[in-house]
């Protein structure tokens, strides 16, 4: 999907998504340096990010052990 999203399948390389990204990179820094109280917003945002991306995995993962519970796994030990 994010390929496509790209433009890979038509032989493209990523080189779009390091515009994009390079582009992005450019203008919170200079976002930063007009408003430095930016980088505050910017960093706790950031650190919510991944606390709500941890509890996503771990809800995740707690789902997929009671969908696997009682079934035919083999583990490997």
């Amino acid at each position: 999907m994010i390929q496509m999203m790209l433009g890979a399948p038509n032989g493209n390389p990523f080189w779009k998504f390091y515009v994009v990204l390079g582009a992005l990179l450019v203008l919170f820094g200079v976002l930063i340096i007009a408003m430095p109280e930016l980088l505050v917003v910017l960093v706790a945002s950031g650190i919510m990010f991944v606390g709500i991306s941890l509890i996503g995995i771990g809800l995740s993962l707690r789902r997929f052990e009671k969908m696997t519970k009682g079934s035919t796994v083999v583990h490997w030990d």
